[in-house]
């Protein structure tokens, strides 16, 4: 800037004053020269500034235009909460000009509901001095309320005190959205509920029939019958086996779907639920001349899992292999395998057939529900298609997984994994005793408290097979009074009952006792097998639970055990 003012002083003529004192006119010179080259360097900064001041004001002027333009509102809030600065999207969103909103209280914008909301953001400001955000609703004349999310930075004044910067950004779609998702999930709820109530009474209803056809032709199979009776009743029973496979595989399938399956954790043996299952379907393979070969490690421990559970996926995947199988053999192979945590194992079975295979398309399929590898008319094999859907999510559950292996027309091999904990000792030993073939007690002095006359002839002849002596009621209230008059071993109590539910009365026979100081075993019995139903018996003082149909087998065994247990006691 210096060499630019005097390159422009050059050209002019400079005026030396006659009447200067004391001073060379050398001197003088100089001193004027400097004079005008800082004149010119003013000048020149005047010029600078004034380009600055247009670009500044340029800028302010796309500034306030962002600002006023923006698709949030901007607000500023004096310490009392009173607006001091607006732009014109929050004047739109608050419905006021934006000269009417300065100098008014923020607070009379909001919802009333919402007020403390708002108190409780500022305290909070207050304290941590850095950003904060909160949801409330806004008020717009003649409109209804609207949800903003407030994002508030504070500001400290040093000679008035704390200024809140506040950004207002509509979000009532998305609270819209918000409310409609909570709506859809309690309808959703709602709906699930319905469907496993809706399952629950199906399945007592068709139960509570088959409880009695199942249970006659058991009874039936114990009299003399010529050949071809006997053989008529075995149709009558493979038919009613079947039947209630398919309705305990629809509400094992709603259990898992919705959540609901509930699992022990109980020592087990392995081996010995694998020899089980093996042996169910002995008879069913022999006949179709293959072979079962299982092979296990020997030195598997017990584990603490549900064995109920594990048997309910090898009786599925044995079940397939014998249905899919023509011919040849079917082999099952139960191996251990160790992990990192001491306290764990890994088991790992297979289930490999000679039977039809499947389309290599189709193997992943099949662990889909109702998917099956033969859609056709034509199928030769049945099923609902929820077996294997069924199988992965119990596997899933046991901390496993499932796949399949197939060549078609050769056959194919399912795998599972489960993992479970060590049992110790004493836990071995215990399920040991359990395990131990008990002689059922005779003479039993036994309580049914039943409304359904078939179930109550099936539990009749199966208490005269076993030596029992069978009391009956056909309600709550009968059934309580029966029970008061009379002293007996152990009850079976139908948890749905006329008049007074099994719930109720056995509340009230546990009052009864508890003021004599006397306890009687009692079984709840109902063909509402829903997931969760054993725990309600439970929770209602019952003993044990047993769902319909009634297996003689089951009830002898329950019966023995909560006999016996009391004899203990």
């Amino acid at each position: 800037m210096r060499r630019a003012a005097e390159n422009k002083l050059k050209n002019k003529e400079v005026v030396i004053p006659e009447n200067i004192d004391h001073m060379s006119q050398e001197d003088i010179r100089s001193m004027i020269h400097e004079l005008k080259v800082h004149q010119i360097q003013l000048e020149m900064q005047n010029e600078e500034l004034k380009t600055i001041q247009e670009e500044l004001d340029v800028s302010r002027s796309k500034y306030f235009d962002l600002y006023d333009m923006a698709p949030v509102g901007y607000l500023t809030l004096d310490p009392q909460g009173v607006i001091v600065e607006a732009n014109l999207t929050a004047s739109k969103l608050l419905g006021t000009d934006r000269s009417e909103l300065l100098d008014t209280p923020f607070t009379r914008f909001i919802m009333r509901e919402d007020q403390d909301i708002f108190y409780q953001h500022q305290k909070r400001l207050r304290k941590i001095h850095k950003h904060d955000e909160c949801e409330l609703r806004l008020l717009f004349p003649g409109e209804p309320p609207f949800w903003t999310l407030l994002s508030t930075i504070p500001e400290e004044d040093e000679s008035e005190g704390l200024y809140f910067r506040m950004v207002i950004s509509d979000i009532t779609p998305r609270k819209q959205a918000e409310f409609k998702m909570v709506e859809a999930k309690k309808k959703a709820v709602e709906a699930n509920e319905a469907k496993s109530q809706f399952l629950a009474n199906m399945s007592h209803e068709i139960r509570t029939p088959l409880n009695g056809l199942m249970g006659m032709a058991h009874l039936l199979t114990m009299t003399e019958l010529n050949e071809e009776q006997q053989e008529f009743v075995e149709h009558i029973k493979t038919s009613s086996d079947s039947l209630l496979s398919v309705i305990g595989d629809i509400l094992d399938y709603s259990k898992i779907e919705a959540g609901e399956m509930q699992f022990e954790s109980i020592p087990f043996e392995p081996q010995a639920v694998l020899e089980e299952v093996v042996k169910m379907f002995e008879v069913s393979a022999s006949q179709k001349g293959l072979v079962i070969e299982s092979k296990v490690d020997q030195d598997i421990p017990f584990l603490v899992g549900d064995p109920h559970r594990f048997r309910q996926v090898l009786t599925n995947l044995i079940s397939n292999a014998v249905i899919y199988t023509a011919e040849g053999k079917i082999g099952i192979v139960l191996n251990k395998m160790k992990l990192s945590d001491s306290n764990k194992i890994k088991l790992k079975c297979s289930v490999q057939d000679t039977g039809i295979g499947i389309y290599p398309d189709k193997i992943h399929a099949m662990f889909d529900r109702f998917s099956q590898a033969d859609t056709s008319n034509t199928r030769e094999y049945g099923g609902t298609g929820l077996g294997l859907a069924i199988c992965k999510g119990l596997v899933e559950k046991m901390n496993g997984e499932i796949w399949a292996e197939s060549t078609l027309g050769k056959g194919s091999r399912f795998t599972f994994t489960s993992i479970m904990e060590l049992a110790d000792e004493l836990e071995e030993k215990s399920t040991e005793r359990m395990e131990k073939t008990h002689q059922v007690q005779n003479r039993l002095n036994l309580l049914l408290v039943e409304d359904d006359l078939i179930s109550r002839i099936l539990v009749e002849e199966i208490g005269k097979l076993n030596g029992w002596n069978v009391m009956m009621a056909t309600d709550g209230n009968e059934g309580l009074r029966v029970f008061k008059e009379n002293s007996f071993d152990a009850v079976v109590m139908d948890i749905q009952l006329p008049e007074m539910d099994g719930f109720t009365a056995t509340g009230k026979i546990r009052e009864w006792e508890a003021d004599r100081g006397t306890y009687t075993p009692i079984i709840g019995l109902t063909a509402y097998a829903i997931d969760g139903t054993r725990e309600k018996c439970i929770d209602a003082e019952m003993d044990d639970f047993l769902p319909k149909p009634i297996k003689p087998k089951r009830l002898q065994e329950l019966i023995t055990k909560i006999t016996e247990n009391k004899n203990d006691q």
